[in-house]
């Protein structure tokens, strides 16, 4: 019968032939490979480490790793397991390394790794030279984090727009136009959610998939899958109607502008739980009633 070890047993063989590597790493290692930390052999160690074609791979771990996150973006904007499985899938149905690689180099999408750089990332993700399962696919490219997404970052996102069409010194109406141009094979006068995905990536913007898919939603107010100059004019100019709405009633209430951030101020010290409505907690008119309707 084979003799077995444990993490920490290997952990001082490799001591030995003083190579130092934590306890926490050589679990991480042997649960990647599809080994248990708690007793295993040497030659199943061995075994399973030939299997593991990502080590053969001229790519450090590390590099695998980013380059895989940079496509899990990728492939959610396309659709997750729909672009690769079809729509219904069987859920025993699978993805050949071939077929992952060759989708992700078709013309419609043209990621810009080479084929030995994609292989490489689905040996990474399968250990051994077998197709990923739909629920395997599922668990990689689907199951992302949820982000923050909320009215704050929609804001941010406005105003990251705007500073880009200013810096472009353009409209909105121009940049509309500007983002059309940088649709691959798409001649319709608006955005689809996978079009919006690519202008903004190409754009530089530092969005999540998830945060595109939200302000997709934001835009399409008519639900209809598509953005269209309209909808993209109003969603610009969100923020900066709401502020000028605020600059005109100041101007015409006369109000002191100073003297109401004070008071914000002096409030929200009192109680960091106050909400908004409350900050500006003092004796109002009707004036200063109607500046809080429209913030």
């Amino acid at each position: 019968m084979e003799q077995t070890i444990s993490s920490n047993e290997f952990s001082k063989i490799l001591r030995d032939f003083s190579i130092v590597i934590p306890t926490e790493k050589i679990n991480q290692l042997l649960i990647y490979l599809e080994i248990n930390p708690f007793t295993f052999s040497l030659n199943e160690f061995n075994k399973n480490l030939q299997k593991c074609k990502i080590l053969a791979s001229e790519l450090s771990t590390e590099e695998t790793i980013n380059i895989y996150i940079k496509l899990k973006d990728i492939i959610y904007t396309l659709g997750g397991d729909s672009f690769f499985f079809g729509n219904n899938p069987s859920p025993n149905a699978t993805l050949s390394k071939q077929r992952f690689i060759s989708l992700l180099k078709s013309k419609e999408v043209n990621v810009n790794y080479s084929e030995e750089v994609l292989g490489a990332v689905f040996n990474f993700l399968t250990k051994v030279d077998r197709s990923l399962t739909l629920e395997e696919f599922r668990k990689h490219f689907i199951e992302t984090k949820t982000n923050d997404l909320s009215e704050e970052f929609e804001n941010k996102a406005i105003n990251m727009i705007n500073s880009r069409i200013i810096k472009l010194s353009m409209k909105a109406n121009e940049y509309y136009d500007h983002l059309l141009l940088k649709r691959p094979y798409r001649n319709e006068n608006n955005l689809t959610r996978i079009d919006l995905h690519k202008v903004f990536n190409s754009e530089g913007y530092n969005f999540s998939a998830e945060e595109i898919d939200y302000l997709f939603r934001r835009m399409n107010e008519n639900d209809d899958g598509v953005i269209d100059r309209d909808e993209f004019l109003k969603f610009a100019g969100k923020v900066h109607e709401a502020l000028y709405k605020i600059k005109d009633i100041i101007k015409k209430e006369k109000l002191e502008i100073e003297d109401l951030l004070y008071k914000m101020v002096i409030d929200r010290k009192k109680d960091k739980d106050t909400k908004r409505f409350d900050l500006l907690n003092f004796k109002m008119s009707k004036k200063y009633q109607n500046f809080l309707n429209i913030i």
